[in-house]
């Protein structure tokens, strides 16, 4: 019940703390999470520190990305964490719920790209699993 009784008080800096960014524990995204929480993983870490997953033995890191809903499980195209397709700019990742759309991305420590550009330049291809 709401009774206007709260108090104002001033912080202690003294023992105050600055909570600092997510550590790429908590960045890291499993695939098999619901469409929208992988989105918002994604959302989250841009532009630092990328939510990630993994691709052959290396980090591979997500920035942009849009979301696909599925009404059905079959509309998903294939099992979680799977390359679905790659058009032009970007790459859709099957994920509970739907598809991912990773549209910018980067493999380690490389650049930027558009995850088109990035999967041609590293072999990446439809039918290829994310992660584990």
């Amino acid at each position: 019940m709401l009774r206007g009784s709260a108090s104002e008080a001033v912080q202690d800096e003294s023992i105050a703390s600055y909570f600092g960014w997510c550590r790429a524990a908590e960045a890291h995204i499993n695939w098999h999470q619901h469409i929208d929480l992988i989105y918002n993983l994604i959302r989250g870490c841009n532009p630092a520190p990328g939510a990630w997953s993994t691709h052959g033995g290396r980090k591979l890191f997500v920035f942009d990305a849009r979301r696909h809903p599925a009404r059905t499980l079959a509309q998903s195209k294939s099992s979680v964490g799977t390359i679905t397709r790659i058009d032009a700019q970007s790459m859709f990742v099957a994920v509970q719920g739907g598809q991912i759309e990773v549209i910018r991305a980067r493999l380690d420590a490389g650049k930027k790209l558009p995850a088109a550009q990035l999967c041609a330049e590293a072999g990446i291809g439809v039918g290829d699993r994310l992660g584990g």
